[in-house]
C-alpha cells in the first residue's frame, strides 16, 4: 500500500494502515511474549472478499433514479421527510453545493430503504459536506444498502461539517466502502455532534478495492470523528464489521479534541485482515501535541475481535487498539474476546503513558476472557487499568466503582437489566422496533409464566427484552425446546432471525 502524507490524512481521514500501523510509542517496551490463539487464516475471508460478496447481493437499482427534490424551497428553514425518494433528493441537493447550514431536516416516520441501493450518500466529500441539523424524532431508518468502492466517506451521511445529527435509530444497514465507513455517519468533522443515535443489526466493511488507502476506518454508528466533535448517548448492537485494520467495534478513531460520552457497543464482532483494532475504538493517531481526545462512561460488552495476522501490525485491545498519545479514557469497561494478533491487551493493545499524555482513570476489563492476557499488550504498563472477574463486575459495587465521584452518577445496576452488567442510566440498552424477519423453523410462544422457543436444530442466540427496553435474558442454546420463566407482562423475544412480541400471564 502506498504511503500518504500527514496533511492528506488530516484533511480526509483517509488513514492507511501502511502509513501509520507502527508499534512505536513514546517510551514503548517490547510486548510481552504470550501464547497466542491464532485465527484460522485458511478458513477466513478477507475484507475484500466480504465486500465483494455483500456488494453483489445488493439491488442493482438506485435511489438516485427516483430522487425527489420538490419538498425543498430556497427560503425554507425546516423540512420533514417521510420517503426514501426525498432523502435521495437531499443527497443530490447537498452534493450539488447546498450544505443545509442553518436548516433542520426532520424524519417524520419510519422509512425503509431496502428496495434500492442508496447510491449517493448525503455529503460526498470535503467540498460538499452536510452542515445542517438532522433530527430523526426517534424514528427508524432501515434497510439502507450502500456500495461506494472508491469514495473516502461512506455512510448514510458521508462527510459532515459542523452538523448536528440526533435522535435516530438505524437498523439492518449494509455499508460497503474503501475507507471511513459507518452504518449511519461516515465522518463527524469540525465541531459536529451525534446524539442519541443507535444502530442495530448492521454490517460495515472497508476493503482495499483499487485505492491506495482502502480497508481502514470502519466503525458502527459513526466511522470516525475529527476536530472538536462530540458523540453522546449512542449505541451499537449486533454489528458485524470487517476491515483491513485501524477500526473499532464502535468507532475507528476520534482525533483532535473529540469527546465520546455515555456510549456503548455490545453483542458485536469486528474482524480484521491485519490489525490495530479495538473493542470500542480502533486508534488514536496523535499527529500533534494538544490534540487530546476523551472517552468517558463507555463500555464494550460481548464483543469479539478477530485478527488474521500475527505480525508487528497485528494489534488489538478490548477497549482501544492503539493510543499513540493525547488520549484519555475515564470510567469505562470492556468485556471482549480477542482471537489472533501479536500485541493484544484485554483493555489496550498498545499505548503510550503519561509522558505521551495517555491517561486512564477508572478503567476495567473482564479478566475471565482471553486466559492470561494482560490489560495492556504493549507500550507501557498502566496501573489504573484493572482486570476483574466477571462475577465481580456484574454487581452494584462495580457500578459504584465506575461512578467514582461523578455527580450525578451515570452508572446504574439492576440484576434484570443488561444481564447484570453495569449500564448507563441515560442510555440503557433498548428495543425500539421489531423488524419483520422470521425463521419459519422456530416458534416463539408464551404459556403461563413462561416464554417458549421451540424448533431449534442448532445453537441459537436467544434474547428477551421487556417493554421498558431492558434485556432480561441472553443465552445461546441448542435445546429443541427452551422454556424461560418470566414475570407476567409483554416481551419482545429474539431467537436467531425470528422476532416476536408475546404476552405472558
Amino acid at each position: 500500500m502506498k504511503r500518504i502524507s500527514f496533511l492528506g490524512c488530516i484533511m480526509s481521514l483517509s488513514l492507511c494502515a501502511a502509513a501509520f500501523l507502527t508499534p512505536a510509542v513514546g517510551h514503548a517496551q517490547t510486548a510481552p511474549s504470550l501464547p497466542i490463539v491464532q485465527a484460522d487464516r485458511a478458513h477466513s475471508r478477507s475484507s475484500q472478499q466480504i465486500a465483494d460478496e455483500w456488494a453483489a447481493a445488493m439491488p442493482q437499482t438506485k435511489w438516485s433514479s427516483y430522487a425527489d427534490t420538490d419538498w425543498y424551497t430556497a427560503d425554507g428553514t425546516e423540512f420533514t421527510l417521510t420517503a426514501p425518494e426525498q432523502f435521495a433528493g437531499l443527497a443530490k441537493l447537498v452534493n450539488s453545493g447546498k450544505n443545509m447550514k442553518g436548516i433542520t431536516i426532520k424524519l417524520g416516520k419510519n422509512v425503509d430503504f431496502a428496495a434500492h441501493r442508496f447510491d449517493e450518500v448525503i455529503g460526498m466529500n470535503n467540498d460538499n459536506p452536510f452542515s445542517g441539523t438532522f433530527d430523526g424524532g426517534n424514528y427508524t431508518i432501515s434497510g439502507v444498502k450502500i456500495f461506494e468502492p472508491k469514495g473516502a466517506f461512506v455512510g448514510f451521511f458521508g462527510q459532515t461539517n459542523e452538523a448536528v445529527i440526533r435522535n435516530t435509530v438505524v437498523r439492518n444497514a449494509t455499508v460497503v466502502g474503501s475507507n471511513t465507513a459507518g452504518a449511519f455517519v461516515s465522518n463527524v468533522y469540525n465541531k459536529g455532534l451525534v446524539s442519541n443515535c443507535h444502530a442495530y443489526d448492521c454490517r460495515v466493511v472497508t476493503a482495499p478495492f483499487e485505492t491506495s488507502f482502502g480497508g481502514s476506518s470502519a466503525g458502527s454508528v459513526v466511522g470516525a470523528m475529527v476536530d472538536f466533535s462530540k458523540m453522546e448517548n449512542c449505541s451499537a448492537t449486533d454489528m458485524e464489521i470487517y476491515c483491513v485494520g485501524q477500526s473499532g467495534a464502535f468507532i475507528s478513531q476520534a482525533y483532535n479534541q473529540c469527546e465520546v460520552t455515555n456510549c456503548f457497543v455490545e453483542d458485536s464482532k469486528l474482524t480484521a485482515d491485519v490489525g490495530l483494532i479495538g473493542g470500542f475504538v480502533g486508534a488514536n493517531l496523535a499527529f500533534f501535541p494538544g490534540t487530546q481526545s476523551t472517552f468517558t462512561n463507555c463500555y464494550a460488552l460481548d464483543v469479539d475481535l478477530v485478527l488474521f495476522d500475527a505480525g508487528e501490525q497485528a494489534i488489538a485491545g478490548g477497549f482501544v487498539g492503539m493510543a499513540q498519545a493525547n488520549f484519555t479514557v475515564k470510567h469505562c469497561y470492556a468485556s471482549v474476546e480477542i482471537e489472533g494478533g501479536a500485541s493484544t491487551g484485554a483493555f489496550a493493545g498498545l499505548t503510550g503513558g503519561e509522558s505521551a499524555v495517555c491517561i486512564y482513570e477508572g478503567c476495567f476489563y473482564n479478566s475471565d476472557k482471553n486466559g492470561d492476557m494482560p490489560g495492556v499488550g504493549g507500550g507501557v504498563e498502566v496501573a489504573t487499568i484493572v482486570g476483574m472477574q466477571e462475577i465481580a463486575m456484574r454487581t452494584a459495587e462495580m457500578a459504584a466503582t465506575l461512578n467514582g465521584a461523578q455527580n450525578p452518577a451515570p452508572w446504574k445496576y439492576a440484576a434484570d437489566v443488561n444481564d447484570g452488567w453495569p449500564y448507563l442510566g441515560d442510555n440503557a440498552p433498548v428495543v425500539t422496533s421489531v423488524p419483520a424477519t422470521m425463521d419459519d423453523a422456530l416458534h416463539i410462544t408464551a404459556s403461563q409464566g413462561q416464554i417458549v422457543v421451540a424448533g431449534m436444530t442448532a445453537a441459537t442466540d436467544v434474547q428477551i427484552y421487556n417493554m421498558q427496553g431492558y434485556r432480561i435474558y441472553a443465552n445461546s442454546t441448542a435445546m429443541a425446546d427452551l422454556r424461560i420463566e418470566v414475570a407476567p407482562g409483554v416481551y419482545v423475544v429474539r431467537a436467531g432471525r425470528s422476532i416476536a412480541k408475546v404476552a405472558v400471564y
